[in-house]
């Protein structure tokens, strides 16, 4: 079931409908409000465009980075199930 939740991004309102739940929305919208906030309190000069833009940007980044976070660990876990002989085999 569709979910609708009305957020404030930018200090704009804005109906968000995800499949997700209401709490999650709120949470990634508080993310990239934070992130659009953070741009915008360090650079008083950005048009709402410029900092749409580099918070996307900036969340591709994060999202980037956690992928290669989330890949080293896996292969630090191989790792360590060949070293002890584990991996239930």
């Amino acid at each position: 079931m569709k979910e609708k939740v009305e957020v404030v991004i930018a200090g704009k309102k804005y109906t968000v409908m995800g499949m997700e739940s209401p709490e999650y929305i709120q949470k990634v919208t508080d993310y990239v409000n934070g992130k659009m906030q953070m741009l915008t309190d360090n650079n008083h000069e950005l048009t709402a465009e410029g900092a749409a833009v580099l918070t996307a940007i900036n969340v591709a980044d994060d999202y980037f980075k956690s992928e290669d976070t989330a890949a080293n660990l896996r292969t630090q876990l191989g790792e360590y199930f060949r070293q002890s002989g584990g991996g239930g085999k």
